[in-house]
């Protein structure tokens, strides 16, 4: 059987071939391996509590591999990782986690139909809200297709539905597993048009079906109309930035509902060759696992500033703010009021490059929390290095 490289396929979808990044390259198969140790150091706040705080050693290896298959028209990409999570002393909190995603898309005359799907099994924290590192098992079956209107013009069909179950093995937690087990439908239309070689306006269309298998409190449809631009790495920005509004739809009559902006932003941009900013902005909804406040409005931003010293050092400097604005009412009486919780970091770190696939870092981090809730106010640093290979 003859292979096709996908390379003119991807032009003409108005995307980057993935196997010209590839690190190793085996006939139809090619590959990036990547390692890293991270958080190698102290943590002066293992459970985020307001007293008596606990103090840990910690570390964590995270092996991983991104692989392209290509025959003919159709490339199957996968991405995998396991990550193993130490702490000395605090050793309930140790954890194995495993995250996979794979997806084959078909390469034909104007059309590319694709098909998905994703397993994530961590024991993590999920968001600011909760502090507990609580296994959590997410799968995602996803499909659609691209369709190609002109030389300049892509339309993109999507669905796809996601499970999330907090009480999955000995670690779940039946509490986080009544309020926030979930499963959502989304459908999803874009148009991607093509500005120049490397910038592309997209205007992405999404409804949301959110079904709480044990919590019909939470239950929502919502609709977003989001624009935005996408900058490949080599525009003088790289990145994405989505601006737009959502519609949040509470089917419970004595919840509140949502008409407002969201935001996904994540941009970079470098001056003079040595200076690089790296700016986030994200608002959206989350789920809370609390009765009398099941959303939040979450909103967070940060800034990292990283400065080249010489050929081989880098100098790095960033500062972050969340603010989660907790949403709920009573329709047999008078609305409870809102509440917030203020996460706040800043830190510093040196980095060295080590070749061109490695890095040794070594940073300082302050994270502290203010919330309107009692007892939910915390402070601590992370102090550690990382070693990086393939990012």
């Amino acid at each position: 059987m003859a292979l096709v490289s996908p390379t003119p396929l991807f032009a003409q979808a108005g995307g980057d071939d993935p196997d010209a990044t590839a690190r190793v390259h085996l006939g139809p198969l090619s590959f990036t391996p990547k390692v890293a140790i991270k958080n190698i150091g102290v943590d002066t706040n293992v459970f985020n509590t307001a007293e008596n705080p606990e103090r840990d050693f910690t570390a964590s290896f995270v092996p991983g591999v991104d692989a392209w298959f290509r025959v003919r028209r159709a490339l199957l990409s996968t991405k995998t990782s396991v990550e193993w999570v130490h702490f000395q002393q605090a050793k309930k909190q140790r954890s194995f986690d495993v995250a996979e995603d794979a997806r084959l898309d078909v390469f034909l005359a104007r059309l590319i139909p694709h098909i998905g799907g994703r397993y994530d099994r961590t024991r993590q924290r999920p968001n600011f809200e909760i502090d507990a590192r609580v296994r959590q098992k997410t799968t995602e079956g996803s499909a659609g297709v691209g369709i190609l209107v002109g030389s300049r013009l892509r339309l993109d069909l999507d669905a796809r539905q996601t499970t999330v179950d907090y009480a999955d093995g000995e670690f779940g937690d039946p509490l986080l597993a009544e309020a926030l087990n979930r499963t959502s439908k989304v459908a999803q239309v874009s148009a991607r048009f093509s500005l120049t070689p490397l910038t592309t306006f997209v205007v992405r269309t999404a409804t949301t079906r959110d079904r709480f298998e044990r919590s019909p409190l939470r239950n929502s449809n919502s609709l977003s109309v989001v624009p935005g631009f996408e900058f490949k790495p080599f525009a003088i920005i790289s990145g994405s930035a989505f601006v737009g509004m959502r519609r949040f739809d509470a089917l419970d009559p004595s919840l509140r509902d949502f008409n407002g902006l969201v935001s996904a932003v994540n941009v970079n941009y470098v001056a003079r060759d040595v200076l690089k900013f790296a700016v986030r902005v994200d608002r959206d909804i989350d789920y809370s696992f609390r009765l009398e406040k099941p959303y939040f409005v979450s909103t967070s931003g940060s800034l990292e500033v990283t400065r080249a010293i010489g050929l081989y050092w880098d100098a790095v400097g960033r500062v972050g703010l969340s603010r989660l604005a907790y949403r709920g009412a009573d329709s047999t009486g008078p609305a409870l009021p809102d509440e917030r919780d203020r996460v706040a970091s800043r830190g510093v770190g040196i980095g060295r490059r080590v070749g061109t696939n490695l890095r040794v870092g070594f940073d300082v981090n302050y994270v502290s929390r203010h919330s309107d809730v009692k007892g939910r106010n915390y402070d601590g640093f992370r102090i550690g290095a990382s070693f990086v290979y393939g990012s």
